[in-house]
């Protein structure tokens, strides 16, 4: 399996790391992240001018590293041209703050997952509202042998998950549900 990580936090970003060697388990992953925080660019994608990508030593777990000056759908799109790999799934992640109801339509980390529908690849977005949460590696692990195992992802265009808020001590399970309205108060 060929599987593409991305992410909105930067080539730097702990969740990017730990999402990377999370998927290892799972096949050859490839990794096109941006060079800089990309957080909240939704899904803009750079139209005129010229994207910087420089190839640089791989990110543990990973076969190729890009980093790219760009946004998050950016990534996706060269992470599939610069690699000339057939990819089975792109992940994307994991995001430092969640990604719930209305506000995945501000999200590059969910963008990012869109993009890579738009363009026929099966696609997960990660968020986590600390990404310094204990359980955060072990249960990714066990979500991606969740999802891959039953082929989870192919049964829709993108699958968004969120980790628990960090006042729970351990994941209790997982519940597949749909978008809901969140409405913020300044």
């Amino acid at each position: 399996m060929n599987i593409l990580v991305v992410n909105d936090d930067g080539i730097d970003a702990e969740g990017l790391h730990i999402l990377t060697k999370a998927a290892s388990y799972h096949g050859s992953v490839y990794v096109s992240a941006p060079k800089v925080q990309q957080s909240a660019k939704s899904a803009s994608i750079t139209y005129t001018g010229y994207i910087e990508v420089e190839e640089i030593e791989p990110v543990l777990g990973s076969v190729r590293t890009i980093v790219v000056d760009g946004t998050p759908a950016d990534c996706v799109r060269l992470g599939v041209k610069v690699f000339e790999q057939e990819f089975d799934l792109v992940v994307s992640g994991i995001n430092d703050g969640v990604n719930l109801a209305i506000d995945v339509q501000y999200s590059g980390t969910v963008a990012a997952a869109f993009e890579a529908s738009i363009m026929g690849l099966n696609a997960i977005a990660f968020s986590a509202p600390d990404i310094k949460l204990p359980y955060i590696f072990d249960e990714t692990i066990k979500l991606l042998d969740e999802i891959i195992e039953n082929k989870l992802y192919l049964e829709t265009d993108i699958l968004n998950i969120n980790y628990p808020h960090a006042s729970f001590k351990k994941v209790l399970g997982t519940r597949i549900t749909k978008m809901g309205l969140r409405i913020q108060h300044s």
